[in-house]
């Protein structure tokens, strides 16, 4: 009788022993293999922010994402043998830029390339004639852009292309702030939050897209050169140093394209300047800089084609001026649904990252004592503080209208916005990473106070430029004319900021358990979905205006 009310309790103990012993299993393989498991987090979150395009058919490139978008008819549907006429419009987004030329484009690429055999460096059937080469547009050279060559242009190769893409900018960040910080648990939740920021809400499918993804993908190498010892790591990272560079050349769009080229490689060089180590820096400087003037010289086909052809052309940015932002909306860098108030119909104004970077980034800077032993975080910081002063018109117009190629770009506000948000993805690393330490400092609650003011501020900061009727004969304004947000601002910004508030109090509450209860992984998760869900894809919800809703993928 005893025997078997031992053997009834060893059974009914057996479930939670093994779920014990299969977390410590996948806990010890995590901290065996940190960058595997990042790259699982952040395969698993791009996954998830795509899911009606892997997983229900639907596609970036379908003709009904716009009702604007004509292709071959001017009503919908837009293509022959389709009867279907309902669309997504995510308002402001730019979808003629890819299904009107990056498309089409890719099929007269391909059919130079696997029917003709030639090198497609001209498109004559483009207003008489433009240059594919150099043009930055054609994307010929990028390593993913095979796939696209390779099957005439198919629609499931372009989206193939673009979870490609989003899936490298995830996992290149989440080894950013791996390589900067060594601080797992940061690294996973940068890696799972970057793929829902506000960036792929703006561009949707515009090939500026690749730009931006491919990006961080420079900055990792330089913060894997800056460390390594010596040797044959060293040159390792210097050739893929130069393939991210290559790619990010030959991406997208030029203007995101060579300014994140020069952000990224400057801010990599700060990183290198401001090593404490000097022994070996002097000989890498060296290394780093040889390697460059090489690209420069290897990739000359591509810029001084470009450079030639822009001299020679117009375009609708030639004849000047410059988009910049008011300081006081700087909120919005980190939710475009504050940007969005000041456009008609709440549109589209500039891309956004997330508020979860939002308040890694405030805790960054309140915290005490940070560690950055590589410096790192400064390099970040003045990168991105140059960037920010460019956006919010510190740098005044009447000089960027003198340098040459910032001249040419009217977007300099969205342009620019691309380098801070990369920036402030990787310091929101090493603002998760101060939090997890100061989770058992005593003056905790001082640090939160200090977040939670600084938050307050610049909403108020937003709140009166979005109020506030200036009397003056230049004004944003008329007398007693002001901003009507809707009801869905309301709804929404309400949510953020409170749940903004609440994170660090559940993180910290997460962080000190030394058990892990069910609420603890419901409550985390619900937090992390009132923060990000806007920026997914999603088949059909009540805010629909608001978020993204990919439609069928048309062959």
């Amino acid at each position: 009788m005893a025997e078997s009310v031992v053997n009834f309790e060893m059974g009914r103990r057996r479930p939670h022993t093994s779920l014990k012993n299969w977390c410590s299993l996948l806990v010890s393989w995590t901290l065996q293999f940190p960058r595997q498991f990042c790259f699982l987090v952040a395969t698993a979150s791009v996954i998830l922010s795509c899911y009606p395009i892997v997983f229900f058919g639907k596609s970036f490139l379908s003709p009904n994402n716009s009702p604007a978008t004509h292709l071959l008819y001017g009503r919908m549907p837009t293509v022959p043998g389709y009867d279907d006429t309902t669309n997504d419009d995510e308002v402001g987004a730019d979808f003629g830029a890819s299904m009107w030329y990056s498309w089409p484009t890719s099929v007269v690429e391909s059919r130079a390339l696997l029917r003709d055999h030639e090198l497609p460096l001209w498109n004559r059937f483009d207003c008489t004639g433009v240059t594919l080469l150099g043009q930055g547009q054609s994307m010929f050279g990028d390593p993913l852009h095979i796939l696209i060559l390779l099957t005439n242009g198919s629609a499931a190769a372009w989206d193939l292309k673009y979870i490609l893409a989003k899936l490298l900018f995830a996992f290149s960040v989440g080894l950013c702030v791996l390589t900067a910080t060594k601080h797992l648990p940061a690294a996973t939740i940068i890696a799972a939050s970057s793929p829902f920021i506000g960036f792929f809400c703006y561009r949707y499918n515009h090939p500026a897209f690749f730009s931006f993804c491919y990006a961080p993908l420079i900055l990792l190498c330089w913060l894997k050169f800056v460390e390594a010892p010596r040797g044959p790591r060293t040159a390792f990272w210097l050739g893929a140093m130069a393939v991210a560079n290559w790619m990010v050349l030959n991406s997208g769009t030029v203007k995101e394209a060579y300014v994140l080229l020069l952000a990224m490689n400057l801010c990599g060089l700060l990183c290198l300047l401001f090593t404490p180590s000097a022994g070996d820096k002097s000989v890498k400087l060296l290394q780093v800089l040889f390697l460059q003037a090489m690209f420069v010289l290897i990739a000359t086909p591509i810029w001084l084609t470009f450079l030639r052809t822009l001299k020679k052309s117009w375009t609708a940015s030639s004849a000047g001026g410059v988009w910049q932002l008011q300081p006081s909306l700087f909120i919005g860098l980190f939710d475009d649904i504050f940007y969005r108030q000041f456009n008609a119909s709440e549109t589209n104004l500039d891309p956004s990252a997330n508020f979860l970077t939002l308040v890694a980034v405030i805790w960054f800077f309140v915290s005490c004592g940070t560690a950055d032993k590589k410096n790192v975080a400064r390099a970040l910081s003045i990168t991105c503080i140059l960037a920010l002063a460019t956006v919010f018109g510190i740098v005044p117009p009447r000089l960027i209208v003198r340098l040459p190629f910032l001249r040419n770009i009217l977007h300099i506000d969205n342009t620019f916005s691309c380098v801070a948000i990369v920036c402030l993805l990787v310091l929101a690393g090493f603002g998760i990473e101060a939090f997890w330490r100061d989770c058992r400092a005593a003056d905790f609650k001082k640090l939160y106070l200090r977040m939670a003011v600084v938050l307050v501020l610049l909403l108020a900061v937003y709140a009166g430029t979005a109020q506030a009727g200036q009397h003056s004969t230049i004004s944003l304004f008329k007398a007693g004319e002001h901003l009507a947000p809707s009801h869905f601002f309301w709804g929404y910004s309400s949510v953020l900021v409170t749940v903004a508030l609440l994170t660090p109090l559940l993180g910290r509450t997460v962080v000190l358990a030394k058990r892990f209860r069910p609420w603890h992984i419901l409550s985390t998760l619900a937090l992390f979905t009132l923060l990000h869900w806007r920026y997914g894809m999603h088949l059909r919800t009540p805010f629909d205006r608001y978020v993204m809703n990919p439609h069928q993928r048309v062959p």
